[in-house]
Parts: structure tokens; sequence; C-alpha cells
């Protein structure tokens, strides 16, 4: 839902978004995914001006509620983002929540994860042209202090279209770590996942 007119690049607008989601994976729990259920929903709300063309920015706010919770709102959390577009290309920095998880099937990346899983926040920069579509970002969900270990992710992917034929290439790295109050013994802990 986009309320103002967002034609006009001095003017800002409000941009709203309202996810209802269910989830039943009860009994298809393996190594990859945590089989449990879950439903709720999840709103969006950015104030978003375009300053320049080309250039986007929002503020606003993410509430999450899980039906069953016993408190108020599951999750709230302060959304920011800045994006420049320059031709085929678009860059990111700030709120980069995929609502189709940057493309990647559901082993290197739950379905789930935008209504589940941390915020993600951090740069990406997308490409799309007419032989291929391609995304690298890195995102930052937790900072390395004494209550836990510093979380980083990076990823890409990429669509390469041959005739009748598209090429699929995708890598994700999850690390945990960090040098300061890292455990004695533990210091590094990266798990690469290639499609």
């Amino acid at each position: 839902l986009i309320f103002g007119n967002d034609q006009s690049r001095a003017k800002p607008f409000i941009q709203a978004e309202i996810w209802n989601f269910v989830s039943n994976s009860e009994y298809v729990s393996n190594d990859y995914r945590i089989g449990e259920p879950f439903f709720g929903t999840q709103v969006e709300t950015n104030l978003c001006i375009k300053p320049a063309d080309g250039l986007f920015i929002s503020g606003g706010i993410l509430v999450r509620k899980f039906y069953g919770d016993e408190e108020f709102l599951s999750d709230i959390h302060p959304l920011f983002k800045m994006q420049y577009r320059f031709k085929s290309f678009i860059f990111t920095f700030g709120d980069l929540n995929s609502k189709n998880n940057h493309g990647l099937p559901d082993v290197l990346l739950s379905e789930q994860a935008p209504f589940k899983y941390e915020f993600e926040e951090g740069i990406s920069a997308k490409y799309k042209g007419e032989k291929l579509r391609s995304e690298f970002w890195g995102i930052y969900p937790a900072l390395n202090t004494p209550q836990h270990k510093e979380h980083l992710c990076v990823g890409s992917s990429n669509f390469v279209s041959l005739n009748k034929f598209t090429l699929l290439m995708q890598l994700y790295i999850s690390h945990y770590g960090g040098q300061l109050y890292h455990p004695e013994g533990e210091f590094n802990n990266s798990s690469p996942e290639i499609a």
C-alpha cells in the first residue's frame, strides 16, 4: 500500500506492508529445517522520500506478532534504508529484508526466514540484465559482545540465461566468531554452502 504521491521527488510518502503468514513444518524436520508450526502478522510502515533521481531513503518500524505469544508484540524493530538505482544496478544500505530470500532455495536459507528469524541489515548490490540477474549481499545480524558471538552472513545469487536453459549459481556463508570475547579454544566458525 502506498499513501501519497510517490511520483513527486520532493514530497515524502508513507509505504505500508502487511503480511499474514502460516507455516507448519512439524513433520518435515531435517538437518536444514526445524519442524515447528507458527503463524501471525507482520506490519512494516515507512516514511519514504526520493530526494534525487535514483535515490530512495526510508525510515520506519517493523512490528511482528506470533499468534499464541503471551507478549503483546513478539518483535518491534526500527527500519532504515538508503537505495540508489543506476541503469541496471541497485545498491542498498540498511534494511535488506528479502521476501524471496534472495532467490536462495530452502536448503540454503529457510523460506520462513523473513518472518521467523533475525532482521536483515547490511549492504547489497543487484544487477538485472537480459541474460544475467545477480545479487551480492552482506548482513551483520549480531555484534561481537560478551553476551554472544558476532554473526556475519554473505551471499551471492546469480541466474544466467543460456538460450532455453538457465544456469543458477548460489553461495551463502554464515560465520560465527570474533576475536574479542571468544571462548578459550574457539575462535572461528564459518559454514559455506553452495548450490
